[in-house]
């Protein structure tokens, strides 16, 4: 993806004092004590979990594209499109 903010996921990530909302919150629902430095570490372990699952259902390479508008049609407010050729994409989980 184009621009300064390619890889970022979502806005919380952007204001600290919101992605520490964000683990504050979940903590209070699900008496975890997570800081915030837990939530790569979970993201990946969610990630390794679905892809586990996915390949067991018969996913392939093919099931990880995204709809081909996305490669063209601009999101506001940075006005990028999903760029990442698909041996790139793959090399993510078949390195």
């Amino acid at each position: 993806m184009a621009g300064s903010s390619a890889y970022r996921t979502s806005p919380v990530i952007d204001i600290p004092s919101g992605l520490e909302g964000a683990v504050e919150s979940c903590n209070g629902v699900l008496g975890t004590k997570w800081t915030t430095d837990d939530v790569g570490r979970i993201g990946k372990e969610i990630l390794r979990k679905e892809r586990t699952f996915n390949k067991a259902a018969g996913f392939t390479n093919a099931n990880d594209r995204l709809p081909e508008f996305m490669k063209y049609e601009k999101l506001p407010p940075h006005n990028t499109v999903f760029d990442i050729l698909d041996r790139d994409l793959d090399k993510v989980y078949n390195p």
